[in-house]
């Protein structure tokens, strides 16, 4: 998955006096932007793909095995955020796209894949999808996950210091840190995120 924001992103955030200029802090830095993206997409339970490769909330191509239903509907493991269905294979057999509303062939919509003069056999792992997912360009999301990536690394850089520590007495003053892994806009986001794909 590309990095939902840059170093300099986090540099401005995190108030750093020249964020484009390199600083001995960028390695770590870079680290958590990369640990943040993987670390949004698990909270939120985004499937993972079958290449092995990283999720991506933006829009990105994904080649998916399933197993046949031994129906003429097939449910999309990335449902409600397909985008387009490039192509169906059965038993190895491609099925052509549908033209019109009585050609055989597949049809698609966000949710599901369905088959007109075929079926999906039963079978495991004899049905493949290549389909686009994700949110598109310019969805507000993709900028609220942008700025949900900054506040993590902001966060745990911030914290780092008090990992473990529940409170501290310094003289007359008694603090009490807090104990949440991410900021409460960040876990708000994530919220609203869990659901919008089925696992």
């Amino acid at each position: 998955m590309p990095d939902l924001c840059t170093l300099e992103d986090v540099k401005r955030f995190l108030d750093y006096e020249n964020p484009e200029t390199a600083s001995d802090d960028d390695e770590k830095l870079q680290q958590l932007i990369t640990y943040a993206g993987a670390a949004l997409a698990g909270m939120a339970d985004w499937p993972r793909r079958d290449d092995g490769e990283s999720v991506s909330f933006a829009e990105d191509t994904y080649r998916e095995s399933y197993d046949g239903p031994g129906a003429a509907v097939l449910l999309l493991r990335r449902h409600p955020l397909v985008t387009t269905v490039v192509r169906v294979t059965v038993d190895g057999r491609e099925i052509p796209r549908a033209t019109d509303a009585v050609m055989p062939g597949f049809t698609w919509d966000r949710f599901s894949v369905r088959l007109r003069g075929h079926r999906f056999t039963k079978g495991y792992g004899n049905v493949e999808v290549i389909c686009l997912a994700g949110f598109p360009e310019g969805d507000p999301i993709l900028e609220e996950l942008r700025q949900a990536a900054i506040e993590m690394v902001a966060y745990i850089t911030r914290t780092k210091p008090f990992i473990g520590i529940q409170s501290k007495t310094l003289g007359d003053e008694s603090i009490v840190f807090m104990r949440q892994a991410a900021p409460e806009r960040v876990n708000d986001l994530v919220a609203r995120l869990r659901g919008r794909v089925a696992a």
